[in-house]
């Protein structure tokens, strides 16, 4: 491995990807009080960013030495880890203040913590590359990645299910020049274990493998692929991204209502900031096969604002449009616009030609430890059929979400609890063009949960360990589904619950919450994810999906076993 000190290289401006658990560390730290200019809504964020919020935790925990509310054991080691993970970026801001304040004694710089190793060799827990090599203009590092998961089911919906598959790759990430950076990721797969109907089990259930179509066919092999380059001006007011990458909106504790981050798409990405308000604009392609239909000009345009109003008070607002009619347009490549009635305005030959979204949400800190949000997703709105009793109401669609998120809940260190209520419509995220719906891979961009549905949902996370963590989510949900046919086999009305079919919605009745087929889950997961050696470790999962038919008279059971190895060098 080749290193080459710290040097006046400003800290790395490309992203941390938004599976990182650095990321629910911050959202707990901000919700404790020892981190100010998180904002969750929004992922995901620069490495040199998350530099300056563990710098930050550092400062607020050292000035809280002496109080009760210090960290804990385990999160000391936890800020030690991350802070030997990105000690480039802490390492530099340090330099970084020295130069501005010569003279001056050290402070609000690059502390470390318990658990960390400073620049002693520890092969346990010292960041690992294939390659490292940094100068006065440029920073990079590279590994070798590899993985091994196993995917099994069984029950009435699933039946037998045993697939196991494993992949090889490579990650490379950097910066030049302070302004601009780059990162891809590669790897290929292949199964080793599955029939084919176990290679569609694992195709339809996971989101990891929803890309390998090959699995479809029977197929051995699949790739996995995420890369761009991200410019930053110099006070980082502004920042554009064009490439391959995930993203999450919204302030959702176990998942959100705007964007969910599931799968990664292509897209040119403006992010904009100053002082308490950011705003993000992004313009990409998304992937669809809608019933045997493919779509290959599937488009998405979104924004969203956000605005800090007190230390207590975040606030955002939404909007996104989906297209198909053309690779490319200004109409909704314009950074600057109310995307919703600049879809609308382009005649009335294109009203219904884009699937548009609008939302707001907002989060509360109503006391230390304690976070609320709500939010409210508009899918169709129409203002004058808003009361009626017939099917002319059917062009209004809405989503709602509320939730409580407690920080060392029931005053155990280091136990997150999470109540959190959804409703979404008949109909939400789906369209009367089902090439129009909101999915990337037929998968829900947003929430998880099918249309014409309810949940209540309750997660529960504890650090045992500093990596060592474990997890407990319940789900109780109520959903309508279901068709009817004419006496020709066609659909006549249909009630609104697979995001898949949004044909026939604005039928000859008025579409009502829980209408149709009547289906009650109760969901029950739990998860461990342990990594003894940096870079090194395992996952496992299991859940158990409970569905009581209720219109059929009948009820089934099924479950779900997840084990993942990885490891990057």
């Amino acid at each position: 491995m080749l290193f080459v000190g710290f040097t006046s290289v400003m800290g790395q401006v490309e992203l941390v990807s938004v599976e990182h658990r650095v990321y629910d560390f911050l959202r707990r730290m901000d919700v404790s009080g020892l981190l100010e200019d998180y904002n969750p809504a929004q992922m995901p964020i620069s490495r040199r960013k998350v530099g300056e919020m563990l710098r930050e935790i550092q400062n607020s925990e050292l000035r809280m030495k002496n109080e009760k509310t210090k960290l804990n054991k385990n999160d000391r080691m936890m800020l030690g880890d991350f802070c030997k993970e990105f000690e480039y970026e802490l390492r530099v801001q340090n330099s970084e203040f020295r130069i501005k304040n010569e003279g001056l004694k050290e402070r609000d710089s690059f502390q470390e913590h318990e658990g960390m190793t400073g620049l002693r060799k520890d092969w346990v827990n010292d960041n690992k590359y294939i390659v490292s090599y940094t100068d006065t203009n440029v920073a990079v590092w590279g590994h070798l990645t590899g993985g091994l998961y196993q995917r099994n089911g069984v029950g009435d919906s699933v039946g037998a299910r045993k697939f196991l598959a494993g992949d090889l790759g490579f990650e490379v990430r950097g910066t030049m020049f302070d302004r601009v950076g780059f990162a891809m990721s590669y790897s290929n797969g292949r199964a080793f274990v599955g029939n084919a109907e176990d290679k569609i089990f694992a195709n339809t259930f996971d989101p990891f493998f929803r890309t390998a179509v090959s699995l479809k066919d029977d197929g051995k092999f699949f790739d996995h692929f995420k890369g761009y380059v991200r410019y930053e001006v110099p006070k980082r007011w502004l920042a554009l991204m064009v490439g391959n990458e995930n993203v999450k909106q919204g302030f959702g504790f176990v998942d959100n209502l705007f964007f969910s981050g599931i799968e990664p798409y292509p897209m040119i990405k403006l992010d904009l900031k100053y002082k308490a308000v950011s705003y993000t604009f992004s313009y990409g392609n998304i992937e669809d096969d809608s019933l045997g239909v493919i779509s290959k000009n599937k488009m998405i345009s979104t924004h969203r604002l956000d605005v800090k109003f007190a230390k207590w008070l975040r606030g955002g607002f939404y909007e996104s449009v989906i297209t198909n009619y053309s690779a490319f347009t200004f109409v909704h490549l314009n950074p600057f616009s109310f995307i919703t009635s600049a879809d609308l305005n382009r005649g009335a030959a294109g009203q219904w030609a884009g699937n548009t979204f609008m939302g707001f949400d907002v989060e509360v800190k109503p006391v230390k430890n304690v976070v609320v949000q709500g939010t409210f997703l508009i899918d169709d709105f129409n203002m004058a059929s808003i009361g009626n009793s017939d099917y002319t109401a059917n062009d209004n669609k809405f989503g709602y979400q509320a939730g409580v998120m407690w920080n060392d809940a029931f005053t155990i260190d280091g136990l997150s609890g999470v109540v959190e209520y959804t409703r979404l419509d008949p109909f939400v995220y789906a369209h009367h063009d089902n090439t129009l719906k909101f999915t990337n891979w037929g998968l829900s961009m947003g929430h998880q949960l099918p249309p014409n549905s309810d949940e209540w949902a309750f997660k529960f996370d504890y650090n045992v360990l500093a990596r060592l963590n474990v997890g407990v989510l319940f789900q109780f949900q109520r959903s309508g589904e279901g068709f009817t046919y004419d006496s020709l086999g066609n659909v006549d009305i249909n009630y609104g619950g697979n995001i898949n079919h949004g044909e026939r919605f604005f039928a000859t009745i008025k579409n009502k919450f829980l209408q149709g087929d009547r289906v009650n889950r109760s969901i029950v997961g739990v998860s461990m994810r342990w990594e003894p050696v940096r870079q090194w470790g395992v996952e496992v999962k299991y859940f158990y999906k409970y569905q009581n038919l209720i219109y059929a008279s009948r009820k089934v059971g099924d479950s779900f076993y997840y084990l993942n190895l990885f490891l990057k060098i």
